[in-house]
């Protein structure tokens, strides 16, 4: 695996009237997204940096992160999602997963699993490539409006408001409650599942912990939601975090003072959090460097 640092167009200047002096714009992140062994953000300018270790993007030229509108990082590759409907994929492509499809409809999402890459396009279709032997998507299913990729299994919501699951299922990750419903939002990794509710509410399964946790019974005002491999994390309406499940590797030990959260992302075992400022925190595990802020996001406080 080799270290990667992918900056790409990262600042706009801007010619002052009348003094002919050049400042930089400081780029706006606009989503963030953690994986196994890097992190990313999408700027304001359709333009990705990211860092940690992943595994040959050096093939995946610079004009073609133009017009990006949302990116998913998975633990060895990286999904682009561009505003025309068409799909980036990079990274490792030992499995395949970073071997884009040729005639893929018109996409609205992306996601990322263990070692596979999922989209769904504007039909409700999701189509998936990389190693697709447990997660195999269910023959005929359509009317989807929204898809989560776990480590080698899927969540889908369909239009009629139902969740359904399938492929590994080794701690129920895909072994969906019944009579959920009031579904606003979910997300799945190894291990661990969490749902975000319509009423601020959130619903766990997977590894035990999760299952018994007071945290997930008594958690409210809850406005997005992530998965680990193992453990999950929440973001309140008043900016704080909660995390809870595994926690080998600190990364359910929130930074303490942290608060004005605006979007939160798990990867593997390790999380960034996104600031009202524009500012980056990161907690967890760190063995690669996918904690590692890029100076321009950190914090100068």
């Amino acid at each position: 695996m080799k270290k990667i640092f992918l900056a790409i167009q990262i600042f706009m200047v801007i010619l002052l009237a009348g003094c002919g002096r050049i400042e930089e714009r400081p780029p706006q992140i606009v989503k963030i997204s953690a994986g196994g062994y890097h992190s990313a953000v999408l700027l304001d300018d359709g333009s990705v940096i990211a860092w940690g270790d992943n595994i040959d993007v050096r093939r995946v030229i610079a004009n073609e992160f133009s017009d990006v509108i949302d990116i998913a990082v998975g633990r060895y590759n990286t999904v682009l999602l561009k505003r025309d409907g068409t799909v980036v994929t990079l990274g490792d492509t030992t499995y395949g997963q970073a071997d884009t499809p040729e005639c893929l409809g018109k996409i609205k999402q992306i996601d990322v699993g263990n070692i596979f890459t999922a989209v769904l396009d504007e039909n409700g279709r999701v189509t998936t490539w990389g190693t697709d032997g447990e997660f195999r998507v269910p023959e005929n299913l359509e009317s989807l409006s929204k898809i989560a990729a776990g480590g080698n299994h899927m969540l889908a919501l369909q239009e009629n408001g139902k969740l359904i699951g399938w492929g590994k299922d080794t701690f129920g990750e895909c072994s969906v409650p019944k009579g959920l419903g009031n579904i606003k939002d979910f997300k799945t990794e190894a291990g661990a599942t969490i749902v975000l509710k319509e009423d601020g509410t959130v619903v766990t399964w997977g590894i035990s912990y999760l299952e018994k946790s007071d945290v997930s019974r008594n958690l409210k005002d809850v406005i997005a939601v992530d998965a680990g491999r193992g453990f999950v994390v929440a973001l309140k309406s008043d900016g704080t975090v909660v995390a809870w499940g595994d926690n080998d590797n600190m990364q359910c030990d929130i930074p303490e003072g942290l608060k004005d959260v605006v979007s939160i992302a798990a990867g593997d075992e390790h999380v960034i959090a996104l600031k009202k400022d524009g500012t980056l925190v990161a907690w967890g595990g760190n063995n690669v460097g996918q904690c590692d802020i890029p100076e321009i996001f950190r914090s100068k406080e």
